[in-house]
């Protein structure tokens, strides 16, 4: 769990005879990278497949439920094996907070777009920002695919009839799921780099860098 790196022997300048010893000790991090980082790593994947998982399921919120009490669950152990303090937070905790606040964010997302899907589009048609950003993703994703979607079809209900170039609140779903993955990749990839980068850094001297 610790590796020795130094160890010194001062005497202290007093009235009194007094020494001082100092040790110099770095924790290994290969036990909490095997028993914590790497499941949290898994976790992280699991909860950015939420977008994948289609909507239309309706097991979506069940799901990044489940993968936020599973990161909380993990916070709870951690909490428990690291030293309580408050001058120095551990790196780790910081990491593990993170995982938690993005993973809430994926929970209310995922409820804002169950709740977009029970619109009607004769009653709620799709306007604003939401054709906003069903046109940038279709932008982006006819840009990357080198392909062009059109609507080709028409909907008659309650004696109104919709046009052909109108937007349903699924694809608007469909949509968002798009940006959301793309957004939460490079985040969670970028969390994740940044605290092994931590891990195995060698601090200078004078420098003060609780990891774990």
């Amino acid at each position: 769990m610790w590796t020795l790196i130094g160890s010194s022997v001062e005497q202290e300048k007093t009235g009194d005879s007094s020494i001082i010893f100092k040790i110099k000790m770095k924790r290994k991090p290969s036990h909490f990278v095997i028993n914590i980082i790497t499941p949290l790593l898994l976790l992280s994947f699991l909860a950015i497949l939420t977008f994948v998982l289609p909507i239309s399921s309706g097991e979506r919120a069940s799901y990044a439920v489940t993968i936020f009490l599973s990161i909380a669950v993990f916070l709870t152990i951690v909490s428990s094996e690291l030293p309580s303090s408050s001058d120095d937070v551990p790196i780790l905790s910081i990491f593990l907070a993170i995982l938690c606040v993005d993973t809430t964010a994926i929970v209310v997302v995922s409820l804002f777009q169950l709740r977009l899907l029970t619109r009607d589009e004769i009653d709620q048609p799709v306007g604003g920002c939401f054709k906003v950003i069903y046109n940038i993703t279709m932008a982006i994703r006819c840009k990357m695919g080198g392909r062009k979607r059109k609507h080709s079809f028409n909907i008659e209900s309650k004696g109104v009839d919709v046009k052909a170039n109108s937007i349903s609140w699924k694809e608007v779903v469909n949509a968002l799921d798009y940006l959301l993955f793309w957004f939460f990749s490079p985040l969670y990839c970028g969390c994740h780099y940044i605290l092994f980068c931590c891990l195995y850094y060698e601090p200078t001297s004078g420098t003060k860098l609780a990891i774990i």
